[in-house]
C-alpha cells in the first residue's frame, strides 16, 4: 500500500528560493523543530488519537501544564461571534496553548494564521 505524502512542518515554502529554504530549515533544526515534527507524527499514528483532544494531547506530549484563571472563561459568551487575536512570540507552543484554550471555550472554532 502506498503511503500518502505528508508535507514537512516548516516555515520554508516550496516556492522560496533554495538559499532561503536552507536558512529556514537550519534555524528550525537548531530550535528543535524536528523533535516537534516527530512528536506530531507519532501522535497522529497513535491508535488512541482522537482529533477532538488534539490540543490537550499535544500539550501532554510536550509536558506542558497551564496556569490560568479558569473563572475568566465564565466571562466569555457561549454563543455568537467571538474573535481571539494573539501575537505569539513563542511560536508553536503559544499556538497550541491558544488553540487548547479556544477548544475549551467553544466546541467549534477556526484558526487563521499568517506567516
Amino acid at each position: 500500500m502506498a503511503q500518502l505524502f505528508e508535507p514537512r512542518i516548516s516555515y520554508a515554502a516550496p516556492t522560496d528560493p533554495r538559499w532561503k529554504r536552507a536558512i529556514i530549515r537550519l534555524i528550525e533544526r537548531l530550535t528543535g523543530q524536528p523533535r516537534l515534527e516527530k512528536m506530531y507524527r507519532a501522535l497522529r499514528l497513535d491508535d488512541s488519537f482522537a482529533p477532538e483532544s488534539f490540543w490537550q494531547d499535544s500539550l501532554n506530549v510536550l509536558s506542558v501544564s497551564l496556569d490560568y484563571a479558569p473563572d475568566a472563561f465564565s466571562q466569555i459568551p457561549k454563543e455568537g461571534p467571538l474573535v481571539v487575536i494573539a501575537n505569539h512570540p513563542f511560536g508553536v507552543l503559544d499556538g497550541l496553548t491558544i488553540c487548547h484554550l479556544a477548544s475549551r471555550m467553544r466546541a467549534n472554532f477556526q484558526i487563521l494564521t499568517n506567516s
